[in-house]
């Protein structure tokens, strides 16, 4: 069995840049199945893993399926105004609440702006439990994209599917 990574991130904190660094897809390969999420593992083991926001929803069932020695958690988090400021901006930009078009999380909130940060804040503090719960979850900064040594080590030498060497640059977004 191949090696899998799963990028991890809110949307808006790195997760594009993440899946550029790793070499891995950006896609989110979760479908709704007669009303149950699917993931798709043979994608995720063809593809030597994906980014997503939503894998961390199935950060257990994920871990069970390949085992903890087979899959790796990649969380990547920015700074919690640049990344609402982010969501806002494109909120704004579309016109589009993500919260009600089932992209993101079902959350409430008196406006889309109080579910942007209650999104945020449920994000990383189901992040940190499984950081503290499983050995093969860890989170990193989006500065640490730039210079990836903390996440090379995490990684280590795993033969996956994606080539074997880690991008030495990743350019971050603004």
């Amino acid at each position: 069995m191949s090696k899998i990574i799963i990028g991890l991130g809110t949307g808006r904190s790195g997760t594009q840049s993440l899946a550029s660094l790793l070499n891995i897809p950006h896609q989110g390969r979760i479908y709704d199945w007669h009303g149950k999420d699917r993931i798709d593992f043979e994608f995720l083991e063809k593809n030597g893993g994906d980014v997503g926001n939503y894998y961390l929803n199935y950060v257990p069932q994920i871990t069970e399926w390949f085992g903890v020695e087979n899959v790796l958690f990649v969380c990547v988090f920015r700074d919690r105004k640049s990344t609402i400021d982010s969501f806002k901006n494109i909120l704004k930009e579309s016109g589009v609440n993500p919260f009600e078009k089932n992209f993101l999380p079902k959350i409430t909130g008196k406006d889309s702006s109080e579910q942007i940060d209650k999104y945020y804040d449920q994000y990383y503090e189901i992040s940190k439990s499984y950081e503290e719960k499983f050995s093969n979850f860890k989170i990193f900064s989006l500065e640490e994209l730039n210079s990836p040594t903390r996440i090379k080590w995490f990684i280590g030498p795993w033969k996956y599917n994606a080539p074997t060497e880690i991008k030495s640059y990743c350019k971050i977004f603004s």
